[in-house]
């Protein structure tokens, strides 16, 4: 079973297909952190990292989301970790715990030099983009991703990677958003805020799901939108 962690402003509709898969017990809400930039307060991958059954987090925002950290570490025995660091609401003092974890493989992938001080030495590849949690999907061993400096930092550690356009993601407040932000996998399922239907970067992952015989669950009936990604441990 497992927990799915998601933003204060996740859908409604979201949260109900998330409960109805049989696999996930309980969603929890983050709030948001006043220190980042409004658009991705709320953003699970701006606001946590999982890795080795840790869960690292800025420590003025740990006393914010004191609820819903303690509500995760009961259900999954992650122990919290908070972290002292400069934190802000501008590049590169935004990205202290986005980074991207392969559990799997017990690697981590992220720009050393601006994560949080306990991140910097877990890093297995260092990357030019700061937001590597938000850019990326770990599924089924592979990463996938538009960002070619992600691209990079995956073949360097023999991983697969599978490139997509990054068309199509909004992310309300930005340009654009990334894909991942608007998704996240457990097992042999992806969940996607957002459908095929509306989005090329969502049509590409349905195809690598078809291609890997995985099951993708849409959470919203509408273009793919970057709301900082589903996290899922398990519990």
């Amino acid at each position: 079973m497992y927990l799915a962690i998601v933003g204060e402003r996740c859908q409604k509709i979201a949260e109900s297909r998330l409960l109805a898969l049989p696999e996930v017990a309980e969603v929890v809400r983050l709030p948001a952190d006043s220190q980042l930039s409004a658009p991705i307060a709320d953003h699970p991958d701006s606001l946590l990292c999982i890795f080795e059954k840790r869960l690292f987090v800025h420590d003025k925002y740990a006393v914010v989301a004191k609820d819903a950290l303690s509500r995760i570490a009961k259900l999954s025995g992650l122990e919290i970790c908070p972290v002292e660091c400069e934190r802000g609401s501008s590049y590169p003092l935004d990205c202290g715990f986005n980074a991207l974890t392969l559990p799997d493989r017990h690697m981590l992938i992220g720009r050393k030099k601006s994560l949080a001080g306990p991140l910097k030495s877990l890093v297995s590849a260092d990357t030019n983009q700061g937001y590597a949690g938000c850019t990326a999907l770990y599924v089924a061993g592979t990463v996938i991703s538009a960002d070619p400096s992600i691209e990079k930092a995956a073949k360097s550690l023999a991983v697969p990677f599978y490139k997509i356009s990054g068309k199509g993601i909004s992310l309300p407040g930005y340009n654009e958003g990334f894909i991942g932000g608007a998704g996240g996998a457990f097992d042999n399922t992806v969940c996607l805020f957002g459908s095929p239907k509306y989005s090329e970067s969502a049509r590409e992952t349905e195809e690598f799901c078809r291609a890997h015989d995985l099951t993708l669950v849409c959470l919203e009936d509408a273009p793919l939108t970057d709301r900082g990604g589903v996290k899922f441990v398990e519990i």
